[in-house]
């Protein structure tokens, strides 16, 4: 199963949201480890973005992908980006 997130925006308006963008990113089997690591990421990107004194531009990019048999990986491949894009207005 593979699942991918590509997301931008202010800092503050991701925060309120992303969480629950990566939860809702279809491809994890439903009560697999692979899923709760898919969901972990997402508290890691909240945090991220709450973590700004100013309300920066962000982008979020990230994509998985398992093997999974019984439940459990055979395989794993993640990647999980987070860049500051800076301010879009001076």
């Amino acid at each position: 199963m593979s699942w991918s997130l590509n997301k931008a925006g202010r800092a503050s308006k991701l925060a309120e949201v992303i969480k629950q963008s990566f939860a809702d990113a279809a491809g994890a089997p439903k009560g697999s480890d692979e899923e709760a690591a898919k969901n972990q990421l997402g508290e890691i990107a909240e945090t991220l973005c709450r973590s700004f004194s100013e309300d920066k531009v962000v982008r979020i990019t990230a994509q998985g992908s398992a093997w999974n048999e019984n439940g459990k990986a055979k395989q794993q491949y993640c990647e999980f980006k987070f860049e500051t894009l800076g301010d879009f207005v001076g």
